[in-house]
């Protein structure tokens, strides 16, 4: 909850950092797939006066304040929502660039994380897991992908199953990141999860606006293959090698008519894939009979 406070008459603080975010404002249906219909682009800029940390949002690309830079602010107007203090500036706001100011290096991590926090990755064996609090990162497989919905406020959400190690945990991932193709097999890091205890007793990870899903390196495979098959299941085109192995390609890597590709068959293609998902058709050759 936002509450107005009475700042004082002038503010001086340094910019530690900033941050671009862009993330989706609405979403709609193609067909059976959930997509984002609206992206909002907001810069964030992290201030201190060298004991309270404030933040700056602003619409574009470009940052109200400048990184490392010093300021003397007048006429500005602050809000403390849920702890955090925000600093809004106006058509009327007064904002001067001023000599370098020193801060106290803990007053910089603390603006670095309000920015970004912090996500310590667990192995997942941890007995207290979800008794911790703040942000957790996992690595493990997917074993499960229980697909993909849209809540009654239009907002994607996507259940799965994480395996590290040998424990197995429930996840939902939300919004933008729901619309992230994951597969069954896929090793990935999910960070910045909130653990919670549901009523049942059971714990699950639910993702937060800063979690980002992302696929350790070393899985990528270089292959040659010969195509014989093509054939398009939920929207999505498949690839079958004529060694019985078959590749989803994403919609980032081919939306055009299967048709076409059926007509050139049998081809020999040079792959880059994860777990049988392509990432980039590197080369196409001429199939020699």
């Amino acid at each position: 909850m936002a509450t107005p406070t009475s700042p004082p008459s002038f503010l001086r603080c340094k910019c530690v950092a900033t941050r671009l975010s862009q993330r989706a404002l609405t979403y709609s249906m193609k067909g059976r797939k959930i997509e984002i219909s609206k992206l909002k682009t907001e810069s964030i800029s992290a201030l201190t006066d060298g004991t309270t940390v404030y933040l700056n949002k602003k619409d574009g690309f470009t940052p109200e304040f400048e990184e490392g830079v010093s300021y003397v602010l007048q006429k500005y107007t602050l809000s403390n929502t849920f702890g955090q203090m925000y600093l809004f500036v106006g058509t009327g706001t007064l904002k001067f660039k001023t000599v370098p100011q020193t801060v106290p290096e803990e007053a910089e991590t603390s603006a670095r994380e309000a920015l970004s926090p912090t996500s310590q990755l667990m192995s997942g064996e941890e007995e207290d897991i979800f008794a911790k609090g703040g942000y957790l990162s996992l690595q493990g497989h997917i074993k499960e992908v229980r697909g993909l919905r849209m809540t009654r406020t239009h907002v994607p959400i996507l259940d799965i199953q994480l395996q590290c190690g040998q424990k197995l945990f429930n996840a939902s991932l939300w919004r933008d990141e729901a619309l992230t193709e994951l597969y069954v097999g896929d090793e990935v890091i999910l960070t910045h999860l909130r653990p919670c205890m549901l009523n049942n007793g059971e714990g699950k990870f639910h993702s937060s606006t800063y979690t980002s899903v992302k696929i350790p390196e070393g899985q990528v495979e270089d292959v040659e293959v010969d195509i014989i098959g093509v054939s398009e299941i939920n929207e999505t085109c498949h690839f079958l090698s004529s060694d019985s192995v078959v590749y989803i390609v994403p919609e980032a890597i081919f939306s055009g008519n299967p048709d076409v590709l059926i007509e050139k068959l049998p081809m020999k293609l040079n792959l880059k894939h994860i777990n049988r998902r392509v990432i980039e058709i590197v080369s196409e050759k001429k199939h020699v009979d």
